[in-house]
């Protein structure tokens, strides 16, 4: 099963490369297809990064998230596809836990959760391991 991987972002050099690394690190190899970036007129670097790390670089042509999603999914070419967002550091484990889900055919979605600086969540995340 080939997944490809997409993000529209603006002006996310400063977490980019390591957002990126992570990805390529969580992800494996033989599942990883196209990787797409829609980069929505951002005034840093973003899609120079994007670029150094082999990323399909896309204008967001309109500007705004709507527009840069539908971008993205138009160079999509794989039954699935992975969808993050520049600020989003993907768990270690996130893809062994997320793969089994998509096996099942009465699911359409599976999707990790955002990890907000919020003391509760940290603690629950410490508790369940979902971050190391």
């Amino acid at each position: 099963m080939k997944a490809d991987l997409v993000m529209w972002a603006k002006n996310g050099a400063a977490v980019l490369p390591l957002v990126l690394r992570r990805a390529e690190e969580v992800l494996p190899r033989e599942v990883l297809g196209k990787k797409i970036f829609v980069d929505d007129h951002s005034l840093d670097e973003s899609a120079k990064i994007a670029e150094k790390f082999d990323w399909n670089v896309y204008p967001n042509e309109k500007g705004g998230v709507g527009c840069g999603a539908k971008t993205a999914l138009r160079h999509v070419e794989s039954e699935y596809f992975i969808s993050l967002e520049q600020d989003i550091l993907l768990a270690k484990n996130w893809y062994e836990r997320i793969s089994k889900h998509l096996e099942s055919e009465n699911v359409a979605v599976a999707q990790g959760w955002r990890y907000p600086d919020h003391p509760v969540l940290k603690i629950i995340d410490e508790l369940f391991g979902n971050v190391k």
